[in-house]
């Protein structure tokens, strides 16, 4: 009877103790990374001074109030209309087949698709007017994480748009209209640049999925201006993506500093559950867990990200990312796995996608191209470009791709030709 005394004793102690220290714990922990990201990282006020606060711009409002015209919504509830919603599947399949396929071939987009393109023709010609202005959105570094809705639920809408685009430059290169079909591509790409500018790793996975469908269409046209080869050259969404994971890490960081129950419930979002006993055990038990939590990841992304900077991503293999993400995943944090995969996958597709647009590169060079040579790749050094020139027949492709088996795209070889039309 007393042993078990003793044990109810000891089991009704754990949580006083938990209340008692946690907070302690968690402040500490909290104040090691945020020294760290001071020293050799991202201070707030480097922060702060690389990401200015903004505002929702004029363009990016008259962006938007095109795309509802076509039923996108930039905003938690972004589904477009359900009498719309076969329309977008096909765009979305038809995008996704054409953009796949490693030849300069423009097949006609399928009956649904092109009906929804003609019956929106006039709110495109306004999306791709209003994406000429200035676009930004609001944004506050201070903020992030901190405030509803966040980037996913704000831009849920955007690979729609981006879809809708891509669909339009096909269609319209099928129709032997390059100039508009450029205007498309234009659009999207300005888009798109927008969003990458923004600090967040969810906004830059965002805008690495709409490059590879823009870089896909590039590669469809059968005379490229000049200028596009150095558009895509100067996109790197390597640098970007570092960033932004380190701009996540920092968020965290600043998370785990706060105290006050009004800003982690903002964060958390809305509970099913509310009441004096529910608002005692999320302040006493959960708030002081997460904080060691969000401060403990924060170290670790840390860490990651600088072996990032140092290292070459392109030699991270399956093998290489297990060893990573086992090194750096802790027990007793259960959102440790989820959250170092997310940012190893996150850094991976960047790479992937330097790829790919150094493929466009070629692909778009490729009017100077004789004979047959190698060039080497300036994302990956084991990587060598191939390419062969028969009569107007051109193939570009990789000696190899180091990301098989992390993360997918499609295929590093272009067959395709020297100026005919893509019909």
């Amino acid at each position: 009877m007393r042993r078990l005394l003793w044990g109810v004793g000891v089991l009704a102690a754990l949580p006083i103790a938990w209340i008692g220290v946690s907070g302690w714990l968690a402040e500490r922990a909290a104040r090691d990374p945020g020294r760290r990201w001071a020293e050799t990282g991202l201070s707030a006020d480097e922060a702060a001074a690389r990401f200015p606060r903004s505002t929702t711009s004029p363009a990016a409002r008259e962006l938007a109030a095109a795309a509802r015209r076509m039923g996108i919504a930039f905003g938690a509830s972004s589904a477009p209309p359900k009498s719309d919603q076969a329309a977008f599947h096909e765009i979305a399949r038809y995008v996704d087949a054409e953009t796949q396929r490693g030849d300069d071939v423009v097949n006609a987009p399928p009956a649904p698709a092109a009906a929804f393109l003609h019956a929106h023709a006039q709110a495109l010609g306004e999306l791709r007017a209003a994406a000429q202005g200035e676009l930004h959105w609001e944004c506050d570094v201070a903020q992030l994480g901190l405030t509803r809705p966040n980037v996913y639920e704000l831009f849920m809408g955007y690979p729609l748009l981006q879809n809708l685009l891509a669909a339009d430059a096909l269609a319209r290169l099928h129709a032997g209209d390059v100039a508009s079909a450029l205007a498309s591509i234009d659009a999207g790409w300005r888009v798109n640049a927008a969003l990458a500018s923004r600090p967040e790793a969810m906004a830059q996975t965002f805008a690495i999925n709409a490059e590879g469908l823009l870089l896909g269409v590039l590669r469809k046209l059968p005379s490229p201006p000049p200028e596009w080869s150095g558009r895509v050259r100067a996109q790197d969404p390597r640098h970007a993506m570092l960033l932004s994971v380190q701009m996540d890490a920092w968020t965290f960081s600043q998370l785990a500093h706060r105290h006050d129950a009004a800003t982690w419930r903002a964060a958390m979002g809305p509970s099913r559950f509310t009441g004096p006993g529910v608002s005692f055990l999320t302040d006493h038990i959960q708030r002081p867990y997460f904080r060691l939590a969000a401060a403990s990841y924060a170290k670790t992304v840390h860490r990651l990200a600088e072996g990032m900077k140092a290292g070459d991503i392109c030699t991270i293999d399956k093998h290489a990312y297990d060893r990573i993400l086992k090194a750096h995943s802790s027990r007793w944090n259960v959102f440790a796995p989820y959250m170092i995969r997310s940012t190893l996958m996150a850094l991976l597709r960047s790479g992937r996608r330097a790829l790919d647009a150094e493929l466009t590169q070629h692909v778009l060079d490729r009017g100077g191209l004789q004979g047959a040579g190698s060039r080497p790749s300036t994302v990956c050094p084991a990587v060598d470009w191939t390419y062969r020139v028969g009569g107007d027949e051109v193939v570009v492709e990789a000696s190899r791709d180091p990301f098989t088996g992390t993360v997918s795209g499609p295929p590093l070889r272009f067959v395709g030709h020297r100026s005919e039309p893509a019909r």
